[in-house]
């Protein structure tokens, strides 16, 4: 089963636009075929994708900070519309909150 993460895009003129960040492989039926399959059935204005396989000792919670990581990076950009529902990890959120300051 090949594990790691994903990435949608739509073409534009003579370039491709990231609309989506995926992890794939983290669970029984989610490996990465089947999770670029099931955004085939729903094909919602995506033309183009890549995929990353990860090594066998990257962890599911490892991987899962990759995402956040992306989605952390692409989320701020104004260029890039993420159709992806969760923008950011948790872990990312609480780092990028401002000081509180007594």
């Amino acid at each position: 089963m090949t594990r790691g993460f994903y990435v949608l895009y739509k073409q534009k003129a003579a370039r491709c636009e990231v609309t989506y960040i995926g992890i794939a492989g983290l669970g029984a039926k989610t490996a990465m075929g089947g999770r670029i399959k099931s955004h085939t059935r729903s094909k919602k204005g995506w033309t183009h994708f890549s995929f990353f396989e990860v090594h066998d000792n990257v962890t599911g919670a490892e991987i899962r900070e990759l995402e956040g990581l992306l989605l952390a990076i692409f989320s701020d950009d104004p260029r890039i519309g993420l159709t992806n529902v969760q923008k950011e990890s948790r872990k990312f959120r609480e780092t990028r909150k401002p000081p509180v300051w007594r």
